[in-house]
Parts: structure tokens; sequence; C-alpha cells
């Protein structure tokens, strides 16, 4: 029997960022890309059919997951028989084509193993331990055994739908970014926003160091980060200092990346302080690029701060699946405050 091939992905990013993504995708991807379609929501989805290599796939900057969608189902009763139709479905995956993702991926160490979430919305007269329990014996009649570095298997269950998806890139959910920094996808994206390219260099105050190589990537520019945790190796495009001692020139970034934060937050030094040291290092006509919690203060506060930034723009983000916004500010000359 012939192997049964696996060409429909799920990629997922932060809320928000989805025509940013979708503008990764068409570029990276091209016509291959079939059936593009998005759900919008605390976490971008997007859905497609692609018949190129996998490892093209694995390029995308700005995706915080890609998955091969396995198999799904339609109309799923709320029931006993709607759970039964999840548990025959899954009587025959193509394991050997998920094993080949997984292993392009570099997510495989167990050939015979898995790991398993279960994920369920809606009035189901049955629970998600149910579903947990009918899938690992299905899975078990197949060989496979649940074991860390095996297959790492997704079921979401949102109300007539069902949907079985292989994971083959998943950003762990780590701490408060502003305790952690920002992730490589988030940057990545707000890089490809800014639409900097090598002529640019970039300013990047809290982010992971993943983060400032991932911007480098995308921009080809010389990336700064500031972190309170000295990076390793030789070979990474960063420097890293003090997060209160930037050691660049003054006004010498054309864009930067900062988190604002709330000022009783983790972030040393107040938001106008933080805001404050990014303004003294971008060039007139640069921009800012600010992560706030909360758009309404930060809008309110701006002002009073009298700091030679002007609002051009602000998109509704979400963060952990928490509302905060990111507001592009151009740095003035400081003769417009005379």
């Amino acid at each position: 029997m012939a192997e049964e091939k696996l060409y429909s992905y799920e990629v997922t990013c932060a809320g928000g960022f989805e025509d940013v993504l979708i503008d990764e995708i068409r570029e990276c991807l091209g016509k291959r890309v079939v059936g593009l379609r998005e759900e919008r929501g605390e976490v971008g989805r997007l859905f497609f059919d692609y018949e190129g290599s996998p490892r093209r796939l694995l390029e995308l900057e700005c995706a915080t997951g890609i998955y091969s969608v396995v198999t799904q189902l339609h109309d799923v009763t709320v029931g006993a028989a709607g759970l039964e139709r999840i548990r025959q479905r899954l009587k025959s995956l193509p394991l050997a084509s998920m094993r080949r993702l997984a292993g392009v991926a570099g997510e495989l160490r167990d050939a015979t193993g898995y790991q398993l979430r279960v994920h369920q919305r809606g009035a189901h007269r049955f629970t998600a331990s149910d579903v947990e329990a009918a899938i690992r014996q299905v899975l078990a009649e197949q060989g496979l055994s649940a074991q860390p570095g095996g297959l790492d298997l997704e079921l979401r269950l949102q109300k007539r739908r069902a949907q079985l998806k292989l994971t083959l890139r998943n950003s762990p959910r780590a701490g408060a970014i502003e305790a952690e920094g920002l992730p490589a996808a988030y940057v990545a994206a707000i890089v490809r926003m800014l639409g900097l390219d090598d002529s640019d260099d970039l300013l990047l105050i809290q982010g992971q160091a993943q983060a400032a190589i991932a911007a480098a990537r995308v921009s080809g520019s010389q990336t700064v980060a500031t972190s309170r945790q000295r990076s390793r190796g030789d070979s990474a495009p960063v420097v890293v200092c003090a997060d209160n001692q930037l050691s660049i020139g003054l006004a010498t970034m054309t864009a930067a990346i900062i988190i604002v934060g709330d000022d009783h937050a983790v972030i040393p030094g107040s938001g106008q302080v933080r805001l404050q040291q990014a303004v003294e290092c971008v060039a007139e006509d640069g921009v800012i690029a600010a992560l706030v919690p909360r758009s309404d203060s930060f809008a309110a506060r701006l002002p009073q701060w009298g700091l030679p930034l002007e609002v051009i723009g602000a998109v509704p983000l979400y963060i952990r699946r928490k509302r905060w916004a990111l507001f592009l500010l151009q740095r003035l000359p400081l003769l417009h405050l005379v």
C-alpha cells in the first residue's frame, strides 16, 4: 500500500499578527499554497494545503506553531456516537508519513512513542478525559505508547469539528514577557511589520537571545539586544549589556522594539525611563515599536512624559492570550518640542 501523504497544515501566531504571517507564507511558499483561510482571535490560526518540502514551512520566522493536520472530522455529534466516530477515524493513522514529518522537523526521538494533548469546547455529553482515554486506547492498538520524544499529537474538538494535529514546531509558553523577554516569532513579526532591511540598525530591548538572532535573519540588520543574562558562544549577532546601560551611540539606531509594561511590573525602571532610553538611541524619523499592556493608560501618559514622539499607528495584539497593544512611535526632532 502506498504511503499516505500529508499536505494539510495549520500555522499559528500571536493574535494580531495574522496579516504579517500571511504575507510571509505567500512570500516564502509561493503559489504552492492552496486554500489559505484564517481564524482570528487570541491565537491566530492559518490553514492551507502545501505539497512542497516541509522544510520550507519550518523556515517561517513569524509562526509560533506549525502543525500537520493528520485527520479531521466534521459533524461530530455531542453524545456517545460522536466519541465513537472519533475513535473509529483514528484506528488507521498514516504513521509512516507522521514519523517522516516529525523526523524532518527534528521532533522525533522515539518512533513508537507519543505525547498527547486534548482540547475540547462545546456542549458534549463526554469529557476531554473520555476523549483522551479513547485516543490512548486506539494508539496502543497501533503499537504506540506514551513516551517523551515521540510523536507530539494534539486533538482539538471544537463543537462539531474534531482535528488531530502533529506538532512540527511549538514555541513553549514561558513566563511573562516582562520578565522573560519577547519570543523570536513576535520580534520577527514586528520586524516584518516595520519593513526593516539590511540598511537599518535595530535596538531590541528585553528580547530573548533567539529573538535577536531571528530579527537579524529577517532584516539582515545589525541587531543590538539588552539583557540581564550574557549570551553564550561567539556566533550570535547580538551585543548584550545591562538594561540600564545601553552601550551604543546616541541617535544611531533606525528602529527599536521595547516592552514598556506597567510601572509596577518586573521590568527595571518605569515605562517613562525605558522609553526615554529608546528615544536617546533612535535617530530622528526612526520608529520605536512599543508593546504596552494597557493602550488607554499608555496613550494618556505619553503626552505627560514630554518625549519627542508621535503616534503613527497602534495594533491590538494578544500576548499569552491577554490583550496588549503595539504602538508605533516616530522619533521627532527635538526642535518639535520648542
